[in-house]
């Protein structure tokens, strides 16, 4: 049993703070200071107006500055209830409650029935109700209370009669006042209260407002009158008790006892502990509010001061600077009322004291308000309040979000319509808010009639998320355009390529602008059909080489173990590279699979891929059932022995049969072979769900003078072969690294496919890629963090996310290319002819069972090889449909973009399915080289879709791709070409430096905040996301570098894409399909972490590399230029500037990889023929800077 010493009565811990909160804050803050900034640079070109702004404004920032100091590390307090008798004594002690200033009797009543009642020993509190206004009608509403309280207390609890003493004491307290001696307001009733100590002397007393109530309990009256003669005899509370100096006397006798070194804790349990009624009219706020500025003002100018305390006394500064905060916040409402002021001021007078609208530095005013805004407002929402509730905080509430929950309880009572009406009489509170209301009012009209007096102009940036973003750069092009005319060439570039990424910024919005999620419930799928429908499982490799075959048979051991009924299953392997490495592989696998398939049924495995189970990172079965050490230890010693038999093979091809099982790989050419499909396992156990299922092996033929359209032709054949053969309604296709992550994935896709109640909202069911064992911080910026969070979920909100070309579900009739003709999901009639599907009956046949969705019973697979052999045929295609409007469209080589939007342009949609854990998990590209090759493959193919008749923008003109899929669409196919405006804004700084010109203001000038702003909203817009992922810093930085839209990419392999097509639209050469470098991890990270050299960028004598490290020597160049002041002279205008100078450094620090290059050795240097080309190219670009004639190099 545990000491009960050790049970905790309470826990501190630290609240979570978003990183968005976070951001908003200091972006705020940023904010004010560029405005204070720009009020600086520009006050001498202005009056009185700015000046007066200008205070105003450093008022405001001053303030926001106390306000993030009171809520930047909150804390919040739990607490142990149950704890508390093993750790308190029995004896205990008596808790005091005090009740000051009754209103109507009956509000008091209650208040104290509630404290009488609460969950505590009734012989230990005591109430004590002061009346300050000495009423009869008190005394007798508590002696009748007190009388009721006999029952309510027992009725509420009635273990307390076990006490004896079911009712708390309770003594009314009415202190004497004498005219000539101040009573202290509340102060002096609670030391009187206080005093009375001498008839219970609790060690804690709780102090109640009459208007507050809680759970509490009740027991004896008793009348008792406090003289005055003691308080004129002592001292007591000039130190002691409730200070006295202040209409506020909590705020002052709270800070005094803080300034005596103590701490004081807040409590805020799920249900309120106390609830109070807030005023009922406008009058009544009013008043309230005027005595707390009153009281707050009384302290601050006070030998009280929180000041003093700090200095003299023991008030921490932090709490120095939160007290200070709560008493100056009354001081708000003079610049307050200046600034309000300042409008109308302007209009009447047609002076101004924000810049025009013409005038960038506009943007810091409007992101301000607008950060404001968004900074409060969400704190409503997530309460679920409206905003016409936020609108009513922003006119009546107290500055600050710390008031939130007083305003909950303020205006959720659900009153009558005219309760909240604002009340007015002949006070002079009103007088202020009128007049100001006249005159905003008589500068409107004379703004609209045109009556102010003859005229006077200002510059700036702004910050926000992503509509501020588009904002920002919107005001970023009107500065271009404005200015245009004042520069030159360097300006236009400029102007091009910020029009581009603003172009860009729109597309991107459209993609973010409405996600979705999925949810599945697999638990409800059998009742909802009667018979769970088959699948088809493909796995595609095309060299055994590049693509280990210990890779595939994970791959496949993993989907041959998925929670599904196994004689539902059939797994075809494709093996592009004909290899029998691949075959003997798969072969030795399905052997191991009779074992693995029910283990990992048997005791519910997660992750069924052997590699991934067995490298120490899954988790054992907590129960730990009898028997499983045993099974587990023998699965790993079997896993082991497979491994070994294939690496020997691989090792050694001689030790394969090829006069037996393998006389068709003997002497074979991958580039020019027979067809071979090997029904490798077959399910005979039609009704065991532990059995494995069927596992076919093929080699599609292959001839010289036929294309074979790479991956896309593959998936073809695999879909006709599994077509004659098997016929399952739904089709998956993974890649053969990418092994099945959750054992759920078909069950969860089922789920969504059959869920609708059309088809046509499910076409296909996309898993998103993700990627395991990455590099620490993920160097080569392959983890889609972004994508995962923005863009995936974007997609799935408008007509389905794009298929990946791995871990998808399709539908075998969508793949056989039926349209939809009408909302109801209504088939196209087409003809089942050998026109479209080829000269195989079988095939045709089957088609015609699935349009009719007609289940095909299982048959003999070994009898159906000789129609496979013939569907697999090079030729087999040739005057069909195949490639065009039936099965994986040709034309690119990123076959899998161009057959989604095919697709989605006959009117299906697809679904997103995402979820935990992953379903599927790939190998990433483990080198700098691999990762450049495969991202210049996907620009290469995505931009023949773009220059091709299957543009997004035909299917949407002439076909029923929704437009705004149309423009998602877009924005993946120009991914690549952000590369030719990327560069060319990477180059202009060093130009700049070059030349003596510049593309940015000067620093002098306002309107440099814009662009700062731009770079530092998008660098936050980025890094919320890995923060909010719990990832580093640094693999942000690596993602900035390397991920999709990182600079190396753009400068080498995006590049290099988008030259390859302009090649091929030339007809000067053909897009190549490189398949890329598939890596089996080391099962533990840490080695990869322990090796010095894990993600370091290599480097080769590509051409690949030249552009980037041209890049490095000319902004190397013009840093040395800039720094030793070797500029030419500057034409007319002001020359380059710090801008152009940070601008170089930070194009540099983003090419590090290439800086440590130049210096590195072997694979991690540059080699000398790069070096060479690559010096050659800046000097030429040297001499073109050279020979711009002057006035163009503006």
């Amino acid at each position: 049993m545990p000491n009960s010493q050790s049970l905790p009565l309470c826990e501190k811990n630290p609240l979570k703070i978003s990183t968005l909160q976070r951001a908003q804050e200091i972006a705020i803050l940023f904010l004010f200071i560029c405005l204070l900034v720009y009020r600086l640079l520009s006050l001498t070109d202005h009056g009185f107006v700015w000046l007066l702004a200008f205070l105003c404004e450093s008022w405001f920032a001053f303030n926001w500055v106390l306000t993030l100091n009171t809520q930047w590390t909150p804390v919040e307090y739990k607490t142990y209830p149950q704890n508390l008798l093993q750790q308190a004594s029995c004896s205990g002690h008596v808790c005091d409650n005090s009740r000051c200033r009754a209103e109507p009797p009956i509000i008091t009543v209650n208040t104290v029935l509630s404290l009488l009642a609460v969950d505590y020993p009734s012989h230990k509190p005591a109430c004590y109700v002061s009346d300050d206004g000495c009423s009869p009608l008190t005394l007798y509403s508590l002696t009748e209370a007190s009388k009721f309280a006999q029952f309510w207390v027992i009725w509420e609890n009635k273990e307390r009669l076990s006490n004896g003493l079911p009712v708390p004491h309770l003594v009314y307290v009415a202190r004497e006042k004498r005219p000539y001696h101040s009573h202290h307001y509340k102060a002096g009733a609670m030391n009187a209260l206080t005093s009375l100590g001498v008839m219970t002397n609790a060690p804690f007393m709780p102090t109640k407002l009459d208007k507050l109530g809680g759970k509490t309990c009740l027991n004896k009256l008793t009348a008792t009158f406090v003289g005055l003669q003691s308080h004129r005899q002592t001292q007591d509370f000039e130190h002691v008790g409730w200070v006295y100096g202040s209409v506020t006397e909590d705020t002052l006798t709270g800070m005094k006892i803080h300034a005596r070194g103590w701490k004081s804790i807040i409590c805020l349990p799920d249900q309120p502990g106390f609830m109070g009624s807030a005023p009922s009219s406008s009058h009544v706020m009013l008043t309230q509010r005027k005595r707390w500025v009153t009281g707050l003002l009384e302290i601050l100018f006070s030998k009280n001061s929180p000041v003093f305390a700090a200095l003299y006394a023991k008030l921490e500064f932090g709490q120095c600077l939160a007290y200070t905060t709560v008493l100056i916040r009354s001081l708000n409402s003079i610049p307050d009322l200046c600034y309000t002021i300042l409008p109308a001021y302007c209009i009447i007078t047609n002076s101004h004291f924000l810049p025009k609208v013409e005038e960038p530095a506009l943007i810091i005013f409007v992101a301000v308000f607008l950060m404001k805004i968004l900074y409060t407002l969400p704190f409503y929402l997530g309460f679920g309040l409206s905003i016409k509730l936020w609108w009513k905080h922003v006119r009546m509430g107290p500055c600050g979000k710390n008031t939130l929950c007083n305003c909950i309880a303020t205006w959720s009572c659900n009153r009558g319509i005219q309760a909240f009406r604002f009340t007015f009489d002949e006070s002079p509170i009103f007088v202020p808010a009128t007049t100001l209301l006249f005159v905003h009012f008589t500068a409107l009209g004379i703004g609209l009639l045109g009556m102010q007096p003859p005229a006077h102009g200002g510059h700036g940036a702004g910050l926000a998320q992503e509509i501020a973003i588009l904002f920002l750069f919107i005001c970023l092009l009107v500065y271009r355009l404005l200015t245009l005319t004042d520069h030159g060439f360097v300006w236009l570039l400029a102007f091009l390529c910020e029009s581009w990424f603003t172009f860009n910024w729109v597309l991107t919005l459209i993609i973010q602008w409405t996600p979705v999620e999925y949810k599945t419930y697999p638990q409800n799928l059998l009742q909802q059909v009667p018979e769970l429908p088959a699948v088809d499982m493909f796995v595609t490799t095309s060299d055994a080489e590049l693509e280990p075959p210990i890779i595939t048979v994970n791959t496949v051991l993993s989907l041959l173990a998925v929670d599904y009924p196994s004689h539902k299953l059939a797994c075809y392997v494709s093996d592009d590279g004909c290899s029998p490495l691949t075959l003997y592989s798969l072969t030795e696998a399905s052997k191991f699979a009779q074992f693995w398939v029910p283990f990992c049924k048997k005791y519910n495995i997660q992750v069924r891929a052997p590699f991934r189970y067995f490298s120490g990172n899954s988790k054992l079965p907590s129960d730990n059932p009898i028997g499983f050490l045993q099974e587990w230890t023998k699965m790993k010693d079997e896993y082991q022995k497979l491994c070994q038999k294939i690496e020997v093979a691989v090792q050694n091809l001689a030790t394969l049969d090829f006069s037996g099982d393998y006389v068709d790989f003997a002497d074979i050419d991958n580039r020019n072979h027979p067809t071979i499909i090997k029904v490798i396992w077959e399910n005979k156990e039609r009704l065991s769900n532990n059995g494995v299922p069927h596992l076919v092996y093929v080699a599609r033929e292959k001839r010289s003078d036929q294309s074979h359209h790479h991956k896309a032709g593959a998936m073809n054949v695999l879909t006709r072969v599994s077509g004659v053969m098997t016929n399952a309604p739904f089709m998956l296709n993974v890649d053969c690294d990418m092994y099945a992550n959750n054992s759920k994935i078909v069950l969860y896709a089922v789920c969504l496919l059959l869920g609708f109640k059309h088809e046509k909202e499910g076409a296909f069911v996309q898993y998103p890629q993700m990627y395991y064992d990455t590099l620490k911080d993920d160097p080569f910026g392959n983890q889609l963090v972004l994508a995962l969070k923005t863009s995936w979920p974007g997609f799935a909100g408008m007509q389905g996310p794009v298929y990946a070309g791995t871990g998808c579900f399709q539908r075998r009739k969508v793949i056989y290319g039926f349209s939809l003709i009408d909302s109801e999901g209504n088939l196209r009639d087409v003809a089942l002819d050998q026109e479209r599907f080829g000269n195989s009956t079988e095939l045709i046949e089957s088609a015609t069972h699935t349009l009719s969705e007609k289940i095909d019973h299982p048959h003999d697979l070994s009898g159906a090889v000789e129609a496979a052999n013939q569907v697999a045929g090079s030729s087999y295609e040739q005057n069909t449909l195949w490639g065009t409007k039936v099965g994986w469209v040709y034309g690119s080589v990123t076959e899998d973009i161009l057959t989604g939007m095919k697709i989605h342009a006959r009117g299906w949609k697809s679904i997103l399915c995402m979820p935990d854990p992953p379903g599927f998990m790939g190998s990433a590209p483990s080198s700098s080289h691999v990762m450049l090759t495969q991202r210049k493959r996907w620009v290469a193919g995505l931009l023949q879709i773009l220059f091709s008749k299957n543009s997004p923008i035909f299917a949407t003109l002439y076909a029923k791709l929704e437009f705004r899929q149309c423009l998602a669409y877009t924005t993946v196919l120009i991914w690549g070409l952000k590369s030719i405006p990327d560069l060319c804004y990477a180059i202009l700084p060093a130009y700049c430096i070059i030349t003596n010109s510049h593309f940015l203001p000067k620093v002098k000038e306002p309107a440099l905040i814009i662009f700062v702003a731009v770079f530092l909203m998008k660098i936050l817009y980025t890094l919320r996301f890995y923060l909010g992922f719990g990832l580093s810093i640094k693999q942000w930085w690596n993602h900035v570098r390397m991920g999709p839209s990182g600079k190396i990419p753009y400068v080498t392999s995006s590049l290099f894409g988008v030259v390859s097509v302009v090649f091929k639209l030339l007809g000067i050469s053909e897009v190549a399909f490189e398949v890329t470098q598939k890596d089996q991890y080391s099962s533990s990270s840490d080695d990869q972490e322990d090796d010095a050299n894990a993600g370091r960028f290599t480097f080769d004598e590509s051409p690949i590399y030249v552009p980037a490290t041209t890049l490095l020597f000319v902004h190397f160049t013009a840093l040395a230029m800039g720094l030793f002041g070797m500029q030419p002279p500057a034409h007319g205008a002001d020359g380059a500037g710090l801008g152009e100078m940070m601008c170089c450094a930070w194009v540099v620090l983003c090419f590090w990889p290439f800086l440590k290059g130049l210096f590195g050795k072997g694979k991690y240097g540059i080699p000398m023929p790069t070096i060479f080309k690559s010096a050659a190219l800046a000097l030429l670009f040297m001499h073109f800077c050279g020979r711009i004639p002057l006035p163009l190099r503006r």
